[in-house]
């Protein structure tokens, strides 16, 4: 990126697809821009929040699920994990929040 790009898109677009997130989440979420570090990294925004109420618990129930979770998608999906084949170039796997 020229540093003109660079410095329009941390000044016009970065804040402006801040707020537009910032507008869509909840207040405990925080959005921010980063600025460009040098000639070669652009702004950046980050979003963040602080840990939720049980977040180890609910995590480790994540990781205790993911077995299954492996072998529901090998079904549903065509793919064999272990041979590393599938039926389709891309496979989307998904499915990994579980709520509280």
């Amino acid at each position: 990126m020229d540093r003109e790009k660079l410095r329009r898109f941390g000044i016009e677009f970065a804040p402006r697809i801040a707020s537009r997130i910032s507008s869509l989440l909840d207040a405990d979420v925080h959005v921010e821009v980063i600025a460009h570090e040098n000639g070669r990294t652009p702004a950046r925004v980050r979003v963040s929040a602080d840990r939720a109420a049980h977040g180890n618990e609910r995590f480790e129930r994540y990781l205790q699920a993911i077995p299954a979770k492996l072998t529901a998608w090998q079904g549903a999906r065509d793919v064999d994990l272990e041979s590393r084949s599938q039926a389709e170039f891309a496979v989307l796997i998904g499915g990994l929040d579980f709520g509280t």
